[in-house]
């Protein structure tokens, strides 16, 4: 798809494209101008198309074999795939410096400011390879000018780096990993005994740069002793096409704990019979440690990390790992934690001074420059299905594109067409927050059942963003009861069950009488995580 910036210079015109800003975020505005020289003797034209476009593109090479007998051979090919991610029309609003009269550009240089409010889901720019393998989101701005030409018209394409939007990293994204005792075996079959660890992570949403605190608390209950305790940050980036995938995976960072390592106890021999109460007050006393964070490690997250992302062709995910390692042949239990990684504001960031390309050809004749508008453009909403459109005398004007940004449906909003939409959209959590403020699907949200809200939940691709999902539609339900508390519950991924319970208890109007509903459903450890979100809803301390 892009490639690099490209403008059209030979003949009798050249088009340029200027930004304010080289590094453009996401839900702001992308403004500048656009530069028509015109050479002397002037040039047709009809209008001043400006477009705004970006995708994700994919390419694996495989091996095949071809042939039979003497004749088989190892054959290289590639497959590629393509999808749009936004297709924007920007709208030109002064195109009088175009002599309707004769479809003519008289000579001279004239500068046409645009300005459009970006969607907000949109994911930041990225180059992925490994040898002929590679992955791709790439924007780009592409002005024409409009029957300029026979074979071609003028035009002008220039990149666009863009970085998603930052999340709030103030809104508490603790996770807290239950328990795992795993047996520790020597040669895979010998027994040993077991480790049991826990670990809390202060922050599962993070920007590069930024600290990773972890709270560990680790039993052993084997002859081994532990040697090192280790956490490694892992980054996987993945893509497919055509049913072929391929992957990077590599540990982006790493470190050894050795405060954590000189607290870890002695082997300690468990009696052959234990009861559950005596494995809850252990696990109780484990909890105690990690919330109180007597034992704690640190990672910084590399500068350069990509971004955690979910898309159609390309996913890019992150995870903690903590690992006790005991020696060679020998079991190193471990936990996983899933990380968000995501980018940090805009003005934190390097790469925002202005653009200036070179402003002048030594072809083009010098003219008096002349101003074509103003910086102001016609305003641009949101409409149904993730679309944008300009808004010119009260009537959308056509979209151009179908494929993300197409039109807009006439089907009245309805649970299953939301389910189609969530379907189709790389943002759950954009596609609520857009349908949330269209009085035309107030009622959907307010008569929504808890099987359809569970649903809902669960079509959420993003384990960060199911609680957060489902808090903006709790606000909506018109009677919002532990049943739809507990279908979230379920729906969740196990990363977010604690955070969904914390976030939607004080939400159900019936915690008091049927708060059993949810507890039902929670593992012991998730139980101790959530004690204190239940107490203070049913009146406690």
């Amino acid at each position: 798809f892009f490639s690099n910036s490209f403008r059209l210079t030979m003949g009798k015109a050249s088009i340029d494209i200027v930004l304010d800003n080289s590094l453009v975020q996401a839900g702001s505005w992308i403004k500048g101008y656009v530069l028509v020289n015109v050479f002397e003797g002037g040039v047709n034209a009809v209008a001043l198309e400006l477009t705004f476009r970006g995708h994700e593109y994919s390419e694996v090479e495989y091996s095949e074999t071809e042939g039979s007998g003497d004749d088989r051979r190892s054959v290289q090919r590639t497959e590629n795939s393509q999808r749009s991610i936004v297709d924007l029309r920007i709208p030109v609003n002064d195109m009088s410096f175009i002599n309707k009269a004769g479809n003519r550009v008289d000579a001279g240089q004239y500068q046409i400011p645009f300005s459009v409010e970006l969607p907000s889901f949109l994911p930041g720019s990225m180059n992925q390879s490994q040898s002929t393998n590679c992955c791709k989101i790439d924007y780009a701005l592409k002005a024409i000018l409009k029957g300029s030409g026979v074979l071609w018209n003028y035009h002008s394409e220039r990149i666009v780096e863009m970085t998603a939007q930052p999340v709030d990293l103030t809104i508490p994204t603790e996770f807290n990993a239950p328990p795992v005792n795993e047996r520790v075996n020597f040669c895979c079959c010998f027994n040993k005994g077991s480790i049991t660890m826990g670990a809390k992570v202060e922050k599962t949403t993070l920007s590069p740069g930024s600290d990773l605190a972890i709270s560990m608390s680790v039993r052993n209950y084997s002859s081994s002793k532990p040697k090192k305790v280790h956490a490694r940050l892992r980054q996987e980036i993945k893509w497919g096409s055509g049913g072929r995938t391929f992957s990077i995976n590599e540990t982006i960072v790493s470190a050894d704990f050795p405060g954590i390592l000189s607290s870890i106890l002695d082997y300690h021999e468990l009696p052959r019979t234990v009861h559950s109460a005596q494995i809850y007050n252990e696990m109780q006393d484990m909890f105690r440690e990690i919330e109180g964070g007597v034992h704690q490690g640190r990672l910084v997250v590399p500068i350069n990390a990509v971004n955690s992302y979910s898309g159609h062709l390309i996913t890019v995910k992150h995870r903690l790992e903590l690992e006790v390692q005991t020696g060679c042949c020998i079991t190193d239990p471990s936990i996983y934690v899933p990380i968000n990684l995501q980018p940090a504001p805009l003005s934190a960031m390097s790469g925002t001074a202005p653009y200036s390309p070179p402003f002048v050809s030594a072809e083009i004749v010098q003219a008096p420059i002349v101003i074509a508008g103003t910086e102001e453009t016609l305003p641009v909403i949101h409409v149904p299905n993730s679309k944008v459109y300009a808004v010119d005398g009260g009537s959308a004007v056509e979209p151009y594109s179908d494929d993300v940004y197409d039109v807009p449906s006439a089907e009245v909003p309805t649970i299953p067409l939301l389910y189609r939409e969530m379907k189709g959209t790389v943002s759950h959590l954009d596609l609520v927050e857009r349908r949330l403020k269209s009085p035309d699907w107030t009622s959907v949200w307010q008569q929504m059942n808890p099987t359809e809200y569970g649903k809902m939940v669960g079509l959420v691709q993003i384990g960060f963003d199911q609680p957060r999902v489902a808090e903006l539609i709790a606000k909506e339900v018109l009677n919002f009861r532990c049943e739809y508390a507990s279908a979230a519950l379920r729906a969740s991924m196990d990363f977010s069950r604690s955070k969904m319970v914390e976030t939607l208890v004080p939400y159900c109007t019936d915690i008091k009488e049927n708060h059993d509903i949810i507890q039902r459903d929670l593992t012991d450890w998730e139980a101790l995580v959530t004690e204190r979100t239940f107490a203070h809803a049913l009146g406690g301390s």
